[in-house]
C-alpha cells in the first residue's frame, strides 16, 4: 500500500471495493494511509532504505460505508478512524443527465479522464 500511495503523491488515491479488506486491515490502513509516511526497512544489503513519504488525498469508492466495515471488527469505533475516513453517500440517480449517453458509459468517461489528470 505505501508504494501506491507515494505513487499517488500530491494526488488522489482512489481505492475500490473496501468489502475486499478485512475490518482489521482496513482500520490499520487507512491510519497508514494518513500518516503519509511508510516503515523504515532494510533493503537487500540491511542498510536502512529511505522510508516512503505521501501527501495524498484518498478516497474509497466500494458500497460499503468506512463506518459499518469499522464496526464489523467488533471493536469501539475510534475517532481517528472517523475523521479520516469520512463517508460520503451517493444514491442511485445522482448523475439525472448522462449528456445523450448510457450512464454507465458517462460515468466511465469521466473516471478515464480523471485518471488522466495524474
Amino acid at each position: 500500500m505505501e508504494g501506491l500511495a507515494a505513487a499517488h503523491n500530491d494526488g488522489l488515491l482512489i481505492l475500490d471495493e473496501a468489502g475486499t479488506c478485512g475490518a482489521r486491515d482496513f482500520g490499520r490502513v487507512i491510519y497508514d494511509l494518513a500518516g503519509g509516511q511508510g516503515k523504515v526497512a532494510l533493503n537487500a544489503d540491511r542498510a536502512l532504505r529511505r522510508a516512503r513519504a505521501w501527501r495524498s488525498l484518498f478516497l474509497s469508492i466500494g458500497e460499503i460505508p468506512a463506518r459499518q466495515k469499522f464496526e464489523e471488527d467488533g471493536k469501539p469505533i475510534r475517532d481517528g478512524q472517523v475523521l479520516r475516513m469520512l463517508d460520503i453517500s451517493i444514491h442511485d440517480g445522482v448523475i439525472r443527465d448522462s449528456h445523450g449517453t448510457s450512464p454507465t458509459h458517462f460515468v466511465n468517461q469521466i473516471k478515464r479522464a480523471c485518471s488522466d489528470c495524474r
